[in-house]
């Protein structure tokens, strides 16, 4: 089995292959970027990873004496590490305030790990923004005031939507993104669907979290066939990440580039450490939090991850599974909000 120029996120390689097996042993060249992984009284399998310049990876899993374990994990990191990249087209906003969009640079810069390149034209200033592993996105400044996004991959959209929820108006945000997605309604009427998905917690939720997931509620109108839905589920998860975020806000806790790792127990990633409880407070919040956490980590890997802002994607080629992981996300929300507000 071959896996050459695969588009996967470096960032959840280790990850990957821990999570394989707790009990497998690993040893990691970082010279050669070799794993070298094998269980008590077998024989050693060997994973070489080599990463090229314009973002893909390619595992060579052929090697070694045990390539059977082998090709098994490097199946694993691709199943779990692998970028899915949304359609291409332009994502425009009006008016964006100019230190607003400078800021947005320093952003993408200092904590994505983006680099920029300039290019001034009349009437406009074009950024070319590439990402911490190739994937690369135009910014257009107009002297109007106009924002424009142009080949928008999943990773660096969803960092752009993130920001900006910040500084615009949450009904022109969304109304932005679902011109993106070609689907005739208005922002408000996602807002209503929305609303109507959670009628107790969407009061509550804060306007990332709506940005991010009303979006995701058009797939259900959205009558055309395509080869991958991933990038409707993309951001329903990107706002249960949020969610999960917001739930240690209330408890006076932020969390930060790190991710949600340090409150979590060494022997279970997916349950809060005691420490962490004690730090929290109350029982209700870290209920859900364990909750709400169980099923982000479940697809975290799978279909995005983030640790500060990484992602990255696998495909999903079923429309209904996408749908089906979105009201699964969207019910996690409502059960939660009800169970901390009784």
């Amino acid at each position: 089995m071959e896996f050459r120029d695969l588009s996967l996120n470096r960032s959840l390689i280790s990850d990957a292959i821990y999570s394989f097996d707790e009990k497998m042993i690993v040893e990691f060249d970082d010279s050669k970027n070799t794993y070298t992984v094998y269980f008590n009284g077998q024989k050693k399998a060997l994973i070489k990873f080599y990463y090229k310049i314009n973002g893909k990876t390619t595992i060579q899993a052929n090697q070694g004496t045990n390539t059977e374990l082998s090709e098994a994990i490097a199946s694993h990191v691709v199943t779990n590490c692998q970028i899915a990249v949304a359609s291409k087209g332009n994502f425009s906003i009006k008016p964006l305030n100019k230190d607003d969009f400078d800021l947005l640079l320093e952003y993408l810069s200092s904590d994505c790990g983006a680099t920029i390149q300039e290019q001034v034209k009349p009437n406009s200033m074009l950024y070319a923004v590439k990402g911490a592993q190739g994937d690369t996105v135009n910014l257009t400044y107009f002297s109007n005031n106009t924002f424009m996004v142009q080949g928008c991959p999943v990773l660096l959209h969803s960092q752009i939507v993130e920001f900006l929820c910040e500084f615009l108006d949450l009904q022109k945000l969304i109304d932005a993104q679902l011109k993106l997605i070609k689907v005739d309604i208005t922002a408000q009427q996602a807002l209503n669907d929305l609303e109507a998905n959670l009628p107790m917690a969407f009061g509550s939720l804060n306007d990332r979290v709506k940005a991010m997931l009303s979006p995701s509620l058009v797939l259900n109108k959205l009558d055309v066939a395509l080869t991958d839905y991933s990038a409707f589920a993309f951001p329903a998860l990107r706002a249960l990440e949020g969610y999960i975020k917001s739930l240690y806000s209330s408890r006076g806790i932020v969390i930060g580039r790190n991710g949600f790792s340090g409150y979590l127990r060494t022997d279970s990633h997916a349950t809060l450490s005691d420490d962490a409880r004690a730090r929290i407070g109350c029982d209700k919040t870290c209920t859900v939090i364990n909750s709400c956490y169980g099923l982000y980590k479940a697809h975290r890997h799978g279909l995005f991850h983030a640790s500060g802002i990484l992602e990255s994607t696998r495909l999903i080629t079923d429309k209904n599974e996408a749908i089906g992981l979105i009201n699964e996300i969207l019910a996690k929300i409502e059960e939660s909000h009800c169970i901390v507000n009784t």
